[in-house]
């Protein structure tokens, strides 16, 4: 893995973006910010980074967005047929 004149490592701002998207996306807008942490983990992965930063961020980014798309079900769909 080359590094960068800072001192980072390619795609390690993308991990690291990931990371707090997955976390924020547990609380808030989960559908959107799912989305957009698991397109930052896999900018992260496509340049080269494979450190354990992505994969959390892969991982909290899809709970973030199936916990989001179950909520959206559980809260808007009853009420259209009420």
């Amino acid at each position: 893995m080359q590094e960068n004149n800072n001192g980072s490592q390619p795609g390690q701002g993308a991990a690291v973006a990931s990371l707090i998207l997955g976390i924020v996306g547990l609380f808030f807008a989960g559908i959107i910010l799912g989305i957009i942490g698991l397109a930052m983990a896999s900018k992260a992965k496509n340049a080269g980074y494979v450190g354990g930063l992505r994969t959390a961020g892969f991982v909290l980014s899809l709970i973030s967005l199936v916990s989001g798309a179950v909520a959206f079900i559980a809260c808007y769909i009853p009420a259209m047929f009420m």
